[in-house]
């Protein structure tokens, strides 16, 4: 019986701010990072054409386009792993019973 009361106390959110907090925190995190690492295909082709501005805004556009699915799976990639990684340091790295509302946090 006493284990139904524990686990009715973590699936509270209310019951911890401070993991929901955490939670929110590391996802802006993840996020932060996955937007870097996506943006590094723009940053390539950028050099492969010598940082040409003007040619980057004419046709990079044309190539999301032409490659869609390419890119669709390399975007979809990134923010798998850098979602679904930074979330299981997060809970590894958490040893109390805080496991649910860490990931409202990372829900929210």
């Amino acid at each position: 019986m006493s284990d139904v009361v524990k686990l009715r106390d973590v699936a509270d959110p209310r019951g911890d701010p401070i993991a929901i907090g955490t939670g929110i925190l590391f996802m802006l995190v993840a996020m932060s990072v996955q937007d870097t690492i996506q943006n590094i295909a723009a940053l390539i082709y950028l050099g492969i054409h010598g940082f040409n501005l003007q040619l980057f805004i004419g046709q990079y556009s044309k190539i999301e386009f032409k490659y869609s699915l390419e890119f669709a799976l390399y975007l979809g990639a990134v923010a798998a792993v850098m979602q679904e990684t930074l979330t299981y340091i997060v809970v590894k790295r958490d040893q109390s019973a805080t496991h649910f509302t860490l990931g409202w946090g990372f829900q929210l």
